[in-house]
């Protein structure tokens, strides 16, 4: 009779290492599945802001060293005169890779045509933030050129 108390011990041992390790393999806190979610997050997060004109939030979305060298105040004002290019650009997230507290998200620009291009994220004080997008130096940045859609 003890011996079964004993395997029912080790069934449930083994039970809950199987358990971990799943969880780990799957993407337990911490991991790369959970943080390309984050990840793929902050850029819809970007989006949204985005299409709601609410620039400060696409501005707070930069890592520290963008927002080191444009400040808020000079972000918004560029952003809102070129809102109605921004807006016109649709965009999808596409792959997320993460490596340690970096990665890139693939990002599908669509108007009419579709195009690609990787935007680079960092972990910085426990979330997920842009380092810099394509065309943007200092504060200065590049309108996105919408695709003219083709008619048939």
């Amino acid at each position: 009779m003890r011996r079964y108390p004993s395997l029912a011990a080790i069934l449930v041992l083994a039970f809950a290492i199987a358990v971990q390790a799943l969880a780990c393999g799957s993407g337990g806190d911490g991991h790369p599945t959970d943080d390309a979610a984050r990840v793929r997050g902050a850029a819809e997060t970007i989006r949204a802001a985005i299409q709601s004109d609410d620039w400060e939030t696409v501005y707070r979305s930069f890592a520290d060293a963008f927002r080191a060298r444009c400040t808020e105040a000079d972000f918004v004002a560029g952003a809102t005169e070129r809102a109605a290019a921004f807006k016109a650009v649709k965009f999808d997230v596409g792959e997320v890779v993460v490596e340690g507290d970096s990665a890139t998200a693939t990002i599908i620009y669509s108007n009419g045509a579709q195009t690609a291009e990787q935007w680079p994220f960092v972990r910085e004080h426990g979330q997920w933030h842009l380092l810099s997008a394509t065309g943007i130096e200092g504060c200065g940045f590049v309108t996105p050129t919408p695709t003219p859609a083709s008619t048939p």
